[in-house]
């Protein structure tokens, strides 16, 4: 090393002043890597924004806080010209794993060491809680296949308990309720959303999925019609062939996915279809 042991108080313009080099700023275990075409000016400028308690790197002003600017040990790595200093500074870096240091100073991407940092940070936070979105808070809405209201829930994790679905699956229908996500029968919509509540035509090709038909034959009584839309034009036809009806008079039954009528009984009121 060509300079080491300093501090910012204790910094010599003699031997820095308008020189170009690579420096290490360490404290508790920490390390900080830089550059600077003139290394006194550049030095000057940190112990300046630590000691007003407004440097750019948070980590290195924490630091400064805890274990005191003048217990920040600055050390000269090297002198170099000015055009190999960015160079000489990322190779520096990865040679100390210095954690103070966010960004790669050639690629401006963040350090590996940094990526660490912040994925046990983040993992932390959603652990504790602390990077919820207002979503999280939401009040949930429950909506049948057709876009009408059946009930509403605090937030997800009510909503989760009361219909046995996962969280994620609600917050994924949720999140896409424009496009008319179902689960299990049901769409959910978040009531801070700002999409507008809104009525979806059923696609005839979950008609087999999600209902079965009834169809009232020539003596009034209730008889099975079919429960898949392949089946639909076969029904008609030997019907037709057998009975010539005037009116052929089917009910749709929900197949126990949502409750179009009483909610705890969970027995649908269907109307009917006179065709």
């Amino acid at each position: 090393m060509e300079i080491s042991n300093l501090s910012f108080y204790t910094l010599s313009s003699k031997n820095l002043l308008k020189k170009s080099g690579i420096y290490k700023l360490s404290a508790g275990g920490h390390i900080y890597i830089g550059s600077s075409k003139n290394l006194y000016s550049r030095l000057r400028e940190h112990r300046h924004d630590l000691e007003a308690n407004k440097h750019s790197n948070n980590f290195l002003q924490k630091v400064s806080n805890k274990y005191g600017i003048n217990n920040i040990k600055i050390d000269i790595i090297e002198f170099c010209n000015p055009e190999d200093r960015i160079v000489r500074e990322q190779f520096w870096i990865k040679e100390f794993k210095a954690d103070m240091n966010f960004k790669d100073p050639v690629t401006g991407e963040l350090s590996q060491e940094s990526k660490i940092k912040l994925s046990n940070s983040i993992k932390r936070g959603l652990k504790d809680g602390k990077y919820k979105k207002p979503e999280e808070y939401s009040e949930i809405e429950c909506y049948d296949v057709f876009g009408n209201l059946i009930t509403k829930y605090k937030n997800l994790e009510e909503a989760s308990r009361e219909t046995k679905m996962s969280i994620k699956e609600i917050r994924d229908c949720a999140s896409n309720y424009r496009k008319g996500r179902i689960r299990h029968g049901k769409r959910f919509r978040y009531s801070i959303s700002k999409v507008p509540v809104q009525k979806f035509h059923f696609n005839e090709k979950f008609v087999g999925r999600y209902f079965s038909f009834n169809y009232i034959d020539s003596n009034g009584k209730e008889q099975f019609a079919f429960n898949d839309c392949r089946d639909v034009w076969r029904f008609f036809g030997k019907l037709i062939n057998e009975q010539n009806p005037d009116k052929i008079i089917l009910i749709p039954k929900m197949k126990n996915l949502v409750n179009l009528g009483n909610p705890r009984t969970g027995n649908p009121n269907p109307s009917l279809i006179e065709i």
